[in-house]
């Protein structure tokens, strides 16, 4: 009959610091991963019921146009430099519950026209300076096709 250990050398691997570790390392992990969520507010617009229905008489949106030239149209009428389009605007805005006028350049327009066509719209009273692009050439199936433009 022996007593204690023989002295020899134990072939059992001890597993329960390393299981300590990994539980230890899990709480962690289930403690953080929930920070890492980020959000970002999203204003989702509501849905338009009749697109296709025209604003009232008056409400029609204040729109200036730069063209590839840097020549300027408010409302559709040429305007011939940025003060008369900011005594133009001012006249338009005064009568309105919404001060906001849309800019609609060409993809070639200068970029200091359109700066300097924002800038008088703002000075003229505009507290809203949106921008607003072409509309898109859609394809429809089954149509021909568009004219080519001119060189």
């Amino acid at each position: 009959m022996q007593v204690g250990s023989t002295g020899g050398l134990q072939s059992d691997l001890n597993v329960t610091p390393m299981i300590d570790v990994v539980l230890v390392l899990l709480i962690i992990f289930m403690v953080v991963t929930p920070k890492n969520d980020r959000e970002l507010p999203v204003v989702v617009p509501e849905e338009v019921t009749a697109p296709d229905q025209q604003p009232p008489p008056g409400d029609e949106p204040l729109v200036v146009e730069v063209d590839e030239a840097g020549a300027l149209r408010f409302a559709g009428e040429p305007v011939p430099d940025l003060v008369e389009l900011r005594l133009r605007v001012t006249e338009a805005v005064l009568a309105r519950k919404e001060k906001v006028v849309f800019l609609e350049a060409h993809d070639d327009a200068p970029y200091d026209t359109c700066v300097k066509a924002m800038d008088a719209a703002r000075k003229g009273g505009a507290r809203h300076v949106g921008l607003i692009s072409p509309q898109p050439v859609v394809a429809v199936p089954g149509a021909p096709p568009s004219p080519a433009p001119a060189p």
